[in-house]
């Protein structure tokens, strides 16, 4: 690995734990729905919550660096690595979770499964987190884009394109669900994604940065705020305070994300030792599958296995559920890599 990336590995592997977590909590939250105690359905509300900043993380990670300009990057070479890799693995994956899917159900192949497949394929109807890979596919896409951006656009420019993204895609969406006021302005995009792509770029290379004392701030900040609305939310049952909570442009969202990226950064020195290091390295190129794999194991264990964790510890047995389904994960991801061909997709 190259020595200045060396804490991007650890914001990745971090990261791909904290989505662990988000899904572990989200998915038994859903399945006991009804029969959990007021403290176990908060927990399980509130956990995802504040594990949102994962998924901006990981893309601040690839901004930092597909924006570099050291790298070459051409448009062919976008298209034939970085895109067609995803289209390949949003299919495989696709395939396997179907089938999968007819295990856990107890269906059985039929002649139309093919057309099934191909229609999850291509309006994101297989299990729902890939969407980050359609993500990824938009951001390669726009990738050529996006460089220019970052290599002639002043440390000015990129500091008003980050207030205009949060003005358009965070508060004024937030004002609109708040007021049901429909507000005529906006921005001609509609994700705010790229802003944390270019922002990842931006603290990579020092020009955004700020004092450890002030991430704390950011970090605690955007915790605080989301614990706080949680708390009014499950008291009220406001609609339009859950859409936002599970919103990434929501403002304490990116507070959150800017501030987690930003202590996991932490000086941007290597200081790991060289078998720490090791292990990171060795975690961070399993990430991917890790994120990929995941899913069918908490699947299975509410499908097949039909397991309810409160009735063995409350909330907190969802603790080590994550850690067993992070390291089952890990397992299988480094085995599937020994297979040939599989290794450059995930």
């Amino acid at each position: 690995m190259k020595e200045r990336v060396q804490y991007l590995t650890r914001i990745r592997v971090v990261a791909s734990f904290a989505i662990v977590i988000l899904h572990t909590f989200t998915i038994f939250g859903m399945a006991e729905q009804g029969t959990m105690s007021d403290s176990e359905e908060f927990a399980t509300r509130v956990v995802p919550y504040l594990m949102m900043w994962a998924v901006p993380c990981f893309v601040m990670v690839s901004g930092a660096l597909l924006l570099d300009e050291k790298r070459e990057i051409t448009v062919s070479r976008i298209l034939r690595k970085y895109v067609l890799r995803m289209v390949l693995v949003l299919l495989l994956f696709t395939t396997v979770f179907y089938l999968l899917d007819l295990w856990m159900n107890a269906d059985e192949w039929s002649s139309e499964s093919v057309i099934t497949i191909l229609g999850k394929f291509f309006t994101d109807g297989s299990w729902a987190h890939l969407w980050y890979l359609y993500l990824l596919i938009g951001l390669y896409l726009m990738l050529p884009v996006y460089r220019l951006v970052a290599k002639h656009a002043t440390r000015e420019v990129l500091i008003y394109l980050g207030i205009l993204y949060v003005i358009f895609l965070s508060l004024t969406p937030m004002l609109e669900r708040l007021t049901d006021a429909s507000i005529g302005f906006y921005l001609c995009t509609s994700s705010v994604f790229p802003g944390f792509f270019v922002l990842g770029h931006l603290i990579h290379t020092g020009r955004f940065s700020v004092k450890k004392g002030v991430a704390w701030g950011l970090a605690a900040l955007g915790a605080i705020s989301i614990v706080g609305l949680t708390m009014i939310d499950f008291g009220e049952h406001q609609d339009d305070m859950d859409s936002l909570l599970g919103n990434y442009a929501f403002l304490p969202v990116i507070i959150l994300s800017i501030g987690c990226f930003l202590l996991l950064r932490g000086s941007g020195k290597n200081t790991a030792s060289p078998r720490a290091e090791k292990l990171w390295s060795f975690l961070d190129r399993n990430s991917f599958g890790i994120y990929l794999t995941h899913l069918f194991f908490l699947r299975w264990l509410i499908k097949v296995v039909k397991w309810n964790p409160f009735e063995t510890g409350s909330f907190w047995m969802l603790i080590p559920v994550a850690i067993g389904v992070f390291a089952a994960s890990l397992l299988v991801t480094f085995l599937l890599r020994l297979i040939p061909g599989l290794k450059k997709l995930i």
